[in-house]
């Protein structure tokens, strides 16, 4: 009884880990981004007394370097549609700007439509400059109003941690 205790607290205060499937699209997604170059990942720690205030059990960030340049970032994050969680990517420019966001992990029946590229391609560019409304500057999607309305709200919300890292040297 007691290791299932331990187990259960270390998952819960550990976050989320991405499964195999989620893993082999993420990498397959940045050699598709990245062509041509060897890409390397290194997680990002979020132990920082400066920033605990944002940091976020369903996040998971990496710093994507290439013959020693840093290209860019990558977010790993999971947020809950009407009924259930999905998990999606965010490639950042050095610059901080989204690059790239792809659906890794749908989980539900309904509001899937989030998942296709044409619409996703709304937050490319993004940045913590400006805060986007779904609606508004975000497209509304028949069938995937809630889903639409929580990947929106966590890509500002991403956007905002990103820029904050930035600020406070640990990016």
């Amino acid at each position: 009884m007691k290791i299932l205790i331990i187990i259960s607290f270390f998952i819960s205060i550990n976050g989320f880990d991405l499964t195999t499937r989620s893993e082999k699209k993420l990498d397959k997604t940045l050699l598709n981004h990245f062509k041509g170059k060897s890409i390397s990942k290194y997680e990002i720690d979020f132990s920082s007394d400066r920033i605990m205030d944002i940091w976020d059990e369903d996040l998971l960030l990496y710093r994507l370097i290439s013959d020693s340049d840093t290209l860019g970032f990558v977010t790993v994050s999971r947020t809950k549609g009407r009924y259930d969680h999905f998990d999606f990517m965010i490639i950042y420019s050095s610059k901080l700007e989204v690059d790239l966001v792809q659906l890794l992990v749908y989980r539900s029946e309904h509001g899937g439509e989030i998942s296709g590229e044409k619409w996703l391609r709304q937050f490319v560019s993004s940045s913590s400059i400006k805060e986007l409304s779904f609606g508004k500057d975000v497209e509304a999607i028949s069938g995937a109003t809630l889903s639409g309305v929580s990947i929106t709200n966590a890509i500002n919300s991403l956007n905002k941690v990103v820029a904050r890292l930035r600020f406070e040297k640990l990016l």
